[in-house]
């Protein structure tokens, strides 16, 4: 497995993250072994949060974790609202952790985040306070944020200082964040890319979009994946894998990558 800086953390991360969001819910043996499977491969990022999978993202990926949190990088995520306290985005932190069977989470996610949101976050007594000291006491290591807000908005909560990452959807059909990707990788903040192959979509036979990677593409879905991993400032792609077949192509799509010079990410940023 490759594995790229995450931003000014000194974290190493794989160039697969894998987004827990679509383990097979009724089948939490397969779950576990995808899990496994992945860690066994190399995969170092796992993404998780508790409302994913009507309420069992997170039971499903506990048992292929096996407690494994120090030494990967597995995230927790939870939203903030006018109502969100202190005391009970601590008790959201505390939930989560229990759930996963962890003592520790590497990072911890503002969940469906955007800029007029930025003030509920920050305010006295809110989400921010209960991050900063969970993170003061060891419990987690790192803060991002995620969501779907414009990327001008995105870029400005970059340039807030208060995130170490950001997780954003960026994939060859959605290249509007590019210049949030940029300016964050201007400042040393970790970008994990979610939706690589834009929730299935780039699955499908498209020889076009397999032309646009340098050496072509054995598939739509490779060369999704490689798109991605072709912009520098990108620190993964984080892609929802369910079976073990999905896993072994994108491990094995994201080791052959070879890095793409300025001119070939040149061409694939402004091809259409």
């Amino acid at each position: 497995m490759q594995y790229r800086p995450l931003g000014k953390t000194g974290l190493q991360v794989s160039a697969l993250a894998m987004g827990c969001m679509r383990l097979p819910e009724h089948d939490p043996e397969l779950s576990a072994q995808v899990v496994d499977a992945a860690i066994a491969a190399g995969v170092n990022y796992f993404e998780t949060t508790r409302g994913y999978i009507n309420g069992r993202c997170q039971h499903l990926t506990e048992p292929g974790l096996k407690g494994r949190s120090r030494g990967l990088i597995v995230s927790g995520k939870a939203g903030v609202s006018a109502e969100t306290t202190t005391d009970s985005y601590r008790k959201e932190i505390d939930l989560q952790m229990e759930i996963l069977g962890v003592d520790y989470l590497e990072f911890f996610q503002v969940g469906w985040f955007s800029l007029d949101r930025l003030e509920v976050l920050t305010k006295k007594g809110g989400a921010l306070d209960a991050l900063d000291q969970a993170r003061a006491e060891g419990l987690i290591g790192h803060i991002g944020f995620t969501g779907h807000d414009a990327p001008e908005n995105f870029t400005k909560l970059v340039e807030t200082g208060i995130f170490d990452t950001l997780t954003l959807p960026y994939n060859l059909v959605n290249r509007a964040y590019a210049p949030t990707i940029k300016r964050a990788g201007e400042l040393g903040v970790g970008v994990v890319a979610m939706c690589p192959v834009a929730g299935g979509m780039l699955s499908s036979p498209a020889a076009q979009l397999q032309s646009l990677i340098p050496g072509g593409a054995a598939t739509t879905a490779a060369a999704a994946l490689q798109f991605v991993l072709g912009n520098p400032d990108v620190s993964c792609a984080c892609s929802g894998m369910n079976t073990l077949e999905m896993l072994e192509e994108n491990v094995a799509t994201a080791n052959a990558f070879e890095g793409a010079n300025a001119e070939d990410h040149a061409r694939q940023q402004y091809s259409r």
